[in-house]
């Protein structure tokens, strides 16, 4: 089994961007999701070594911590904290994936 933790707040993969060059478009992956990409990718490097990758189906497991948003309430705190409410958003929870 491969363990490996990327430090962080958790971020989702943005949409793809279009520009227009000359007479074609051009699609690009933005920048911070590009540098989130890429960060995963070395930590798995790392947590591989010398094994070649693998090229069979293979289970992923995410354990996703993030930090409570500054603008919560006291009250929301304390619903975060005494409850444990989820704070992802769905668009996190669909996109964070992607990037593995």
């Amino acid at each position: 089994m491969i363990n490996f933790t990327v430090y962080g707040e958790p971020q989702g993969k943005a949409r793809p961007r279009f520009r227009k060059v000359g007479n074609f478009v051009q699609t690009y992956t933005p920048q911070k999701t590009k540098s989130y990409e890429d960060e995963i990718k070395m930590f798995a490097k790392a947590a591989m070594g010398a094994t070649e990758p693998l090229e069979t189906p293979v289970e992923v497991f995410l354990y996703i911590r993030n930090s409570v948003p500054a603008s919560y309430s006291k009250n929301a705190l304390r619903l975060v904290y005494l409850v444990k409410k989820n704070q992802l958003t769905k668009q996190t929870l669909t996109t964070l994936p992607r990037l593995f």
